[in-house]
């Protein structure tokens, strides 16, 4: 009787403890381990950003700088994101592209008076986007990249509504294979 308690007695300490270091490992693993690797990660790609902060990471700079904003005079505008979000503003300006969008405004300032074709102007600016994070380059060096993926997009777009027999196959290859080289066309079989 004795001897089965003290089991007892030795058991549930181990187990606690074991229970609390993988808690310390989960909560190292959520609080530094997961945000310093994402930073790195995304620094390896040229995007970098304010640094991390163990524990409240970027909270107590964004409190101050929205208390800082709050405490400004404000003045009737449109320019609201730097006064509700100002955080994101003064990042944007430090870390981000802002090129691009400069870049495209000057070109919609052209447009004064006259329409814009707002899809082709945002897929022309996001595009531009990526290809200076992606490529360190602007949208006219990696047009080429996204022509031939645009190109791919459609082709994986008619690949997904073709049905697959897996027989059928064989004899669509070979019949592409006759047509291939001895250059019948199927034209010829329709007049």
């Amino acid at each position: 009787m004795m001897s089965a308690l003290g089991g007892q007695l030795v058991i549930l300490p181990s187990f606690l403890c074991v229970f609390l270091v993988l808690l310390l490992i989960k909560i190292f693993h959520k609080l530094w381990w997961t945000p310093t690797r994402l930073q790195k990660l995304m620094a390896l790609q040229g995007i970098t950003g304010p640094p991390y902060r163990l524990i409240h990471g970027n909270t107590k700079e964004i409190t101050d700088m929205i208390k800082e904003a709050m405490s400004r005079p404000k003045n009737l505008s449109h320019d609201v994101f730097s006064v509700v979000q100002p955080h994101i503003h003064s990042w944007t300006q430090i870390y981000a592209m802002v090129a691009s969008t400069e870049t495209m405004l000057e070109k919609w300032k052209s447009y004064e008076g006259k329409e814009i074709e707002v899809f082709q102007e945002f897929r022309l600016f996001s595009s531009e986007v990526i290809s200076r994070t992606a490529f360190g380059s602007n949208y006219i060096e990696g047009k080429n990249i996204f022509e031939t993926l645009a190109k791919l997009g459609v082709l994986v777009f008619k690949n997904s509504l073709t049905i697959r027999v897996p027989v059928f196959r064989i004899f669509w290859i070979i019949r592409a294979k006759f047509f291939f080289l001895f250059g019948v066309r199927r034209n010829m079989y329709r007049n």
